[in-house]
């Protein structure tokens, strides 16, 4: 099984981790890298080289750590027909 795209979250303290998952996965692994960024994207150091970024914004009244935990799961049923590998940020 080919695994096609890789996907994390990560609010903006953790971002300084998708530069190097992004390069290495793409240029390596030859996946397609998707970023969930929480809060403000300008906030980040975040290349869009190998990967692609799409801003999050977090939804008011609810604890923050299980929106960035649950929703890059969530974010995968847009594409059924893609094999997803799903990563925590902070782990190389």
């Amino acid at each position: 099984m080919k695994i096609d795209k890789a996907i994390w979250t990560s609010s903006v303290e953790y971002s300084d981790f998708w530069n190097i998952n992004s390069y290495l996965y793409n240029k390596y692994l030859g996946m397609d890298c998707v970023l969930l960024p929480y809060g403000n994207k300008d906030e980040c150091d975040v290349s869009e080289e190998y990967g692609q970024v799409i801003e999050v914004p977090f939804v008011d009244g609810l604890d923050q750590i299980p929106q960035l935990v649950f929703n890059k799961w969530y974010y995968t049923k847009n594409e059924p027909d893609t094999t997803w590998l799903i990563g925590d940020i902070d782990q190389l």
